[in-house]
């Protein structure tokens, strides 16, 4: 028997002597010890493999299927309608800090000018 778990045939797993569990068990333990082994050994291979099942995976998911009136009237209102609501809530908050502003000047212009009637008084 050779101590490379990729090389180890099955006859002498069985060879054992054990009882009946063991030789699956070694069996199963020596499967896994030539997984590792080729892992370590081909990195390269297993990266690539792992890409492609990855791949595979998510090419087979089903992806929801868009009609022609989602695509090209229901999503660009939705975005316009989007769109619309930003914009019109940002002119709403410019608005009202004009409106501040421009009620406050209008303010100041208003006291400035009752200082200077009153100044003017003769």
């Amino acid at each position: 028997m050779t101590n490379n778990p990729i090389e180890t045939p099955v006859e002498d797993l069985n060879n054992h002597g054990h009882d009946a569990c063991n030789p699956d068990i070694e069996y199963s333990n020596c499967a896994i010890e030539r997984g590792k082994a080729f892992a370590c050994g081909n990195p390269a291979k297993v990266a690539l493999g792992v890409f492609a099942l990855g791949f595979l995976i998510a090419f087979l998911i089903p992806r929801p299927k868009r009609s022609y009136r989602d695509r090209y009237l229901e999503d660009p209102l939705e975005e316009l309608k989007e769109l619309l609501r930003s914009t019109s809530l940002r002119v709403g908050q410019t608005t009202q800090e004009t409106c501040g502003n421009t009620s406050s000047a209008i303010g100041g212009i208003l006291k400035s000018l009752k200082r200077s009637l009153a100044c003017h008084k003769v």
